[in-house]
């Protein structure tokens, strides 16, 4: 015969069955895309901490993160990248956390040298230094050296693009209130008003209320004056530049002004 078909059951062959511990499936993870996607973000996030504009970054890291340990753990160990998803949320947490402690830092290092500033402007006013009133006006860079006080004033008022402003302070109430009282009053920084940031010209402002206490007929009165003053950098030194915007032409009033 050509064909047997008793060889085929004297061979030693086992049928065998598929099953779950057989099925190569099991044996073969891939690699999660959204955890690579995740982590891809994660390292972007970081220029979050340079460009405020790109806060998209760090909050897509932590959905893409979150999205992909559920992935993976749905997955009953056919997919991996636990670890990848893992670090790209540790980034995105971190550059979110460390943004708001880095501002507080600045701001405080920028509310320390605005009150060292306007300490001085307070002080000329006192003083009834005028002069040294125009001058803080300008960034220290460009401030002149004034031996001539009446030639400078006479500069000044002389001057259309000056005169305005050289009138008002040497009209403003505020300083000639502050002049006439003297060392009688006692100005003391409150509180900071508002702090703007202008990353393109690399320069701050910030405005901080000031409270002038004194003695009148036996009774302490206080009113609140603002102080706006921006800083820049000197492009060669680094050194920190202030100037006065300017000068508060009346007082603001006491109520709603308190910390």
């Amino acid at each position: 015969m050509l064909f047997d078909d008793t060889a085929a059951e004297s061979c030693d062959i086992q049928k065998q069955t598929w099953s779950e511990e057989n099925d190569p499936a099991e044996h073969f993870s891939a690699v999660s895309l959204s955890a690579v996607l995740a982590l891809a973000c994660g390292v972007l996030s970081l220029f979050y901490l340079i460009n405020r504009n790109l806060l998209p970054l760090p909050v897509l890291t932590l959905c893409s993160a979150a999205f992909a340990l559920w992935r993976i753990r749905r997955s009953e160990g056919r997919l991996t990248g636990g670890a990848m998803a893992r670090i790209s949320l540790t980034l995105a947490l971190a550059v979110l956390v460390a943004v708001p402690v880095r501002d507080t830092i600045y701001h405080r290092e920028l509310v320390r040298q605005g009150r060292e500033f306007i300490s001085l402007v307070i002080d000329a006013a006192q003083k009834g230094d005028s002069v040294a009133l125009s001058q803080f006006k300008r960034f220290q860079s460009s401030r002149e050296t004034v031996d001539d006080e009446i030639g400078f004033w006479r500069k000044q008022l002389s001057d259309p693009m000056s005169a305005p402003e050289a009138v008002q302070l040497l009209g403003n109430k505020v300083f000639l209130a502050i002049y006439n009282l003297g060392e009688n009053a006692n100005v003391t920084y409150r509180r900071t008003a508002a702090i703007a940031r202008d990353e393109k010209n690399d320069r701050d402002t910030i405005c901080l209320i000031y409270a002038v206490t004194y003695s009148e007929h036996g009774q302490t009165k206080t009113f609140f004056i603002p102080f706006t003053a921006a800083r820049t950098r000197d492009t060669k030194s680094g050194v920190a530049l202030w100037k006065s915007l300017g000068y508060p032409k009346k007082p603001i009033p006491l109520e709603g002004t308190s910390e």
